[in-house]
């Protein structure tokens, strides 16, 4: 089953069938566009008009094929939808970098290395894309000037260790400049670091080993968390901690190590901390402060407008519905789901149930209850308003 999809660009990336739209999509964040590969051994992408699915543009890729990471990092959109960066692997074994722009259905050759490459992320404004690159390890961050298809060396890491190191976006601080953690995986980064993609200066945040980290982009706060000493040498005692883009002095906010992952919670400007003992969510004001508190709680969801929180329980105990103070309103479903996420308006929420594959339905006013608007369906992917697109459970 595949939702009614309004009028948009469309590319479907790499499947078999031509049908299986929902259950294939990179979306564009604007027009919900992905990309096709028409079959494997066909060398080409296709870019098409939904729900006409008209032909309106073929990218050759000749003796060549995409890059086998996952959908992430071999195929992005930029954040305005109109463009598309894709990785193509040539006979070499080098991996050549293009971008598309759909305003005249242009494909530019940025890139051709012998090293590894994957996408990091484009800049708020869609001007820079960034990219890893390394002969064995993802240690050179370039920046590509999307206008020109300039590209620059934002910064080498110069790791020069026997293990795999790569680095990640936290999120950018402007057009121009973002934040980045970087290590070698194993709950174990080694530095967080401020880069400008226009000059490609740097500057050293925090190292030399942390775990997991998160930042509010507006207000210029990071949270980290420190472990305790084993496979990273940490120079912190355990606990979490907040730094000031304009003071990177770390301060510690939690003591204890009773915690496994940092989240930013831009709806309701709170960072979120999840306790593995007790099991639990605590959130924290951008100064430290602790806000709310969820007991048994796996996961959070506030509301786009931040007025309320949906709370999926431990152990598939369930979900259930907050107010932004954080007191439970009532019980949503009494099991384990799959899949919540708000609709833009904050009017209603959808969820998933992997057991059932139904899409439930829930509106905030009027009676309250939850509709059944969908079956044999795996996940949603995005919402189109006022549609929402869905994965088939199955296709042929």
């Amino acid at each position: 089953m595949v939702g009614a999809l309004m009028k948009h660009w469309i590319a479907i990336p790499t499947c078999s069938l031509l049908v299986v739209i929902a259950a294939c999509t990179t979306p564009s964040p604007t027009h919900e566009s992905a990309v096709y590969n028409t079959k494997p051994q066909e060398r080409e992408l296709l870019i098409l008009e939904s729900p006409s699915l008209n032909v309106l543009h073929r990218i050759t890729l000749r003796e060549t094929k995409l890059v086998d990471h996952s959908r992430e990092m071999f195929l992005s959109w930029s954040p305005d939808g109109k463009s598309l960066a894709y990785l193509v692997e040539g006979e070499l074994g080098e991996t050549d970098v293009y971008l598309y722009h759909q305003v005249d259905n242009s494909v530019k050759h940025i890139i051709e290395a012998y090293d590894v490459v994957s996408i990091m992320g484009w800049s708020p404004d869609s001007s820079w894309l960034i990219l890893m690159s390394g002969e064995d390890n993802l240690q050179r961050a370039l920046a590509v000037r999307v206008l020109n298809g300039e590209v620059k060396l934002a910064y080498d890491a110069g790791w020069d260790e026997p293990y795999f190191y790569w680095g990640y976006i936290l999120d950018w601080t402007s057009n121009s400049t973002f934040v980045v953690v970087e290590g070698y995986g194993e709950e174990c980064d080694t530095v967080i670091r401020e880069v400008n993609a226009p000059s490609g200066t740097s500057r050293t945040l925090f190292e030399p080993a942390l775990r997991w980290a998160a930042i509010d982009p507006k207000g210029g706060t990071i949270f980290f968390g420190i472990g305790e000493t084993g496979m990273c040498e940490y120079t912190l005692e355990p606990g979490i901690y907040r730094m000031a883009l304009n003071d990177p002095t770390p301060r510690r906010v939690v003591e204890g190590t009773e915690w496994r992952d940092i989240y930013w919670s831009p709806e309701i400007e709170q960072f979120q901390i999840n306790r593995s003992d007790p099991r639990g969510i605590t959130t924290f004001t951008p100064a430290g402060n602790q806000k709310l508190q969820f007991e048994n709680a796996a996961s959070i969801l506030p509301s786009p407008d931040g007025r309320w929180i949906l709370v999926e329980l431990s152990n598939g105990e369930g979900l259930m519905l907050a107010d932004q103070s954080g007191t439970i309103l009532r019980e949503i479903y009494p099991e384990r789901i799959e899949q919540m996420l708000w609709h833009p308006d904050s009017h209603s929420f959808f969820i998933t149930i992997d057991k059932d594959q139904i899409l439930y339905r829930a509106d905030m006013e009027g009676a309250w209850e939850t509709k059944t608007i969908a079956e044999g369906i795996r996940s949603v992917t995005a919402i189109v308003e006022p549609k929402i697109i869905i994965h088939p459970l199955s296709y042929h």
